[in-house]
């Protein structure tokens, strides 16, 4: 097989017809999150290179559910990256943005390889959460019974949400806001936007060359965009497009009202303060007045 596979390109037909087999390979790349901030468009620029083998549906949710606890040696984990001619892929790619913020998927995902690579994009709070509100109140409610097979149901925290979601399903992102600020909501996605301390359980256990940290707003501006994608292409070792399918559109589709920006931009005052020092960016919210 290995001499049919130099002398024929791994066309679609010729992939179909080899035997397919589980990866040796450990997962060795990972886009942890955070949610809403880009990883989509992040996974999909780096499938594009040759090098780069993921799962095909982009989200193993794998470390932060009871998926690991029915594991043996992580084969059903590994399974998900079955492939004829794993061999020659030099990053095995997992992007499932609930890790950021899962308490224990850090030491998880150490525990399975200390040598991982750790990215993280992160974006204007205030913004995350607006579409982070769109998204479950859109996209996760008219799709909720596939959304519960393929993840609430792993996860006790994921039934909660699950139920939540259909009892709230025309909630306002007002009255969003009020039911997470007061613990009424069990998604969470008000706290998601404290970056910070998320981020440090991971900076405390993996390599500082293993981690690297993207900003969202930096890869929907052209002028700063190459820039992000070099450091981008330095990290993984790979030649990557410089052209970004990164749109900032969420607030093209819903008008958010000016009292709900208000009160974000308030919750996030100490957490934007501590990025800008910490991380070198200022998640300024006053273009969205």
């Amino acid at each position: 097989m290995k001499s049919t596979l130099k002398k024929w390109p791994v066309t679609k037909y010729l992939l179909e017809r080899i035997p397919t087999q589980d990866t040796k390979k450990k997962v060795n790349l990972f886009i942890i999150g955070e949610q809403k901030c880009g990883t989509t468009s992040l996974f999909n620029l780096l499938i594009q290179n040759k090098s780069v083998l993921a799962y095909k549906n982009k989200e193993c949710h794998y470390f932060n559910t009871c998926k690991i606890d029915q594991d043996i040696n992580y084969q059903q984990y590994h399974h998900n990256f079955r492939h004829p001619v794993y061999k020659r892929y030099h990053h095995i790619l997992d992007a499932s943005p609930d890790y950021l913020s899962d308490s224990s998927a850090f030491e998880k995902i150490f525990s399975y390889n200390p040598n991982a690579k750790i990215i993280t994009i992160l974006r204007n709070p205030v913004q995350r959460f607006i579409s982070a509100y769109n998204f479950y109140f859109s996209n996760i409610i008219q799709n909720i019974e596939s959304v519960y097979e393929q993840y609430f149901q792993y996860t006790e925290k994921g039934k909660a949400e699950y139920a939540f979601l259909k009892q709230n399903r025309y909630l306002s992102i007002e009255d969003f806001f009020q039911k997470e600020v007061n613990g009424f909501s069990p998604i969470g996605a008000l706290k998601r936007g404290l970056y910070s301390q998320y981020l440090h359980p991971w900076e405390k256990v993996f390599d500082k060359k293993n981690r690297l940290l993207l900003i969202f707003e930096r890869l929907t501006n052209p002028e700063s965009m190459e820039s992000e994608i070099n450091q981008l292409e330095n990290f993984v070792h790979l030649s990557l497009k410089k052209t970004l399918p990164f749109k900032n559109t969420s607030f093209k589709k819903n008008k958010t009202p000016a009292k709900v920006i208000q009160l974000l931009e308030e919750y996030y005052f100490d957490e934007m303060k501590i990025c800008q020092s910490l991380y070198g960016y200022d998640f300024t919210v006053s273009h969205l007045h």
